[in-house]
């Protein structure tokens, strides 16, 4: 009795990987169809982060607070700042960094106390924080 070896050839990667799903019927369509739909719809999403983020990074390079050594925020100089902050921008709403520099100026000017402005300005950083992460769920 004579054993014979039988040869087997390997299959390369990509016909393999396109057998999982292709040659398994009508559910190897749609869930090939179902991964390239969310593919392409993480690159949508990314790209469009992507230009968010490029956009809130040139507010970083405006000139937004006065060169004087001896410039002091207070309550008095604070609308001088925010007087500064508005004539650069059009709407410091649509920035997340200046949206809540304007927030804080504007309580620092109206109340005048430096800890309810700090208590502010942290309720409106959790808000920024909030609406930043749920920018990425699909609620």
């Amino acid at each position: 009795m004579v054993l014979r070896k039988s040869r087997s050839r390997d299959i390369p990667l990509h016909v393999g990987l396109a057998d999982k799903f292709i040659n398994r019927g009508i559910g190897g369509y749609l869930m090939g169809a179902g991964i390239t739909l969310l593919f392409f719809w993480a690159l949508a999403i990314l790209f469009v982060k992507g230009r968010k983020v490029s956009f809130q990074r040139k507010i970083l390079a405006l000139n937004l607070i006065p060169q004087d050594p001896n410039f002091f925020l207070n309550n008095a100089t604070a609308r001088d700042a925010l007087l500064r902050i508005r004539g650069q921008v059009d709407d410091p709403k649509h920035f997340l960094l200046l949206n809540r520099i304007d927030v804080a100026l504007s309580n620092l000017q109206n109340i005048g106390e430096i800890s309810e402005v700090a208590s502010l300005t942290n309720a409106q950083a959790s808000i920024d924080e909030d609406q930043v992460s749920a920018s990425y769920s699909l609620d």
